[in-house]
């Protein structure tokens, strides 16, 4: 019996010493932290999560960065905060794993909401493999809603590769006309570049659905292999762009498929201001709950340059089941 006991104390013993020389990045992450307290945790340029973390203020990040997210979820307490907010160096979101807008239950008229995840300055952020999730809103009381991915006074790159980016879902249980939200929203002097990865607008239960992906004047995108979708109407209301192309945006598309979101009135798949180039790619009209289906490649302005090569432009139809 006590030669059992002096077994089991050295395996205890053991263990403990074991657990004092574990690096700190081994450990597990508390919960909730505030957003500088999540960027202390980096090592050596690198920060790994090791179970899901909820921040309750915006991790601002202006230096060369790798997050690891490894199967978990970054998410923000109040959508008064950004997640993140990039305004300098190169930054990197690995997943497997998803950065969250939330949920909410209501967010009032007097609330001013942040998107998701805010670039700008000369920053460059690649997302792989991971999903960006606008999260869900039940009652949103204010005017507009809120986006995914936005770029600001930006003039550095985006990259998504095998990427997911959805933009916020809104419910609207007490109001009406709060839009879904745009996936990803180009702003400044933006260039994009798109991999094998799918954008697709929030969906509205009383509102217009978001838009997949919104590039503003001067800035750029080139997509290859990928899947943008306008987002839902599920009221008398329109379906969301796939594509929405400002004055002096310019984006080529290969390959693929876009869009326009499914509503009283169909989603455009590209909607264009600006110049587009759609090669080998599939362009739908979104589906109508009526008589107006969205067309496929609409030209706004009129647009400035379109070209067309081996890709296949159609309208949309009537939804199914009304």
């Amino acid at each position: 019996m006590r030669q059992r006991r002096m077994r089991w104390g050295a395996v205890l013993l053991a263990l403990v010493l074991l657990l004092a020389i574990l690096p700190t990045t081994a450990m597990a992450i508390d919960t909730t932290m505030t957003g500088e307290e999540f960027l202390a945790l980096a090592e050596d340029g690198v920060l790994e999560l090791t179970e899901d973390v909820t921040l309750s203020s915006t991790a601002v990040i202006s230096s060369n960065l790798v997050i690891q997210l490894n199967n978990h979820t970054l998410t923000r307490e109040k959508c008064t905060d950004y997640v993140l907010s990039i305004s300098a160096g190169t930054v990197t979101i690995q997943g497997p794993g998803t950065v969250s807008g939330g949920s909410f239950e209501t967010i009032s008229s007097g609330t001013s909401p942040k998107d998701v995840l805010n670039v700008s300055g000369a920053a460059n952020l690649t997302i792989e493999n991971a999903k960006l999730s606008g999260g869900e809103v039940k009652d949103f009381q204010r005017n507009t809603s809120y986006d995914t991915l936005v770029t600001t006074s930006h003039s550095g790159t985006l990259t998504l590769d095998h990427a997911t980016v959805t933009g916020v879902n809104v419910a609207n249980l007490e109001n009406s006309n709060r839009d879904g939200g745009t996936a990803v929203d180009l702003g400044g002097s933006s260039s994009a570049t798109i991999i094998d990865s799918t954008l697709a607008g929030g969906v509205s239960q009383r509102g217009n659905g978001g838009d997949g992906l919104y590039v503003r004047a001067n800035c750029s995108a080139t997509i290859m292999d990928s899947t943008l979708i306008g987002g839902e109407s599920k009221a008398s209301r329109d379906g969301g762009d796939g594509l929405y192309i400002s004055s002096n945006g310019s984006v080529n598309v290969s390959g693929g498929s876009i869009t326009g979101g499914q509503g009283n009135s169909g989603g455009k798949g590209v909607n264009v201001a600006g110049s587009v180039k759609l090669e080998d790619v599939t362009v739908t009209g979104g589906a109508s709950f009526n008589s107006t289906p969205g067309v496929g490649l609409y030209c706004t302005s009129p647009a400035k340059s379109v070209e067309v090569i081996e890709a296949q432009i159609i309208g949309g139809s009537v939804a199914e089941g009304k």
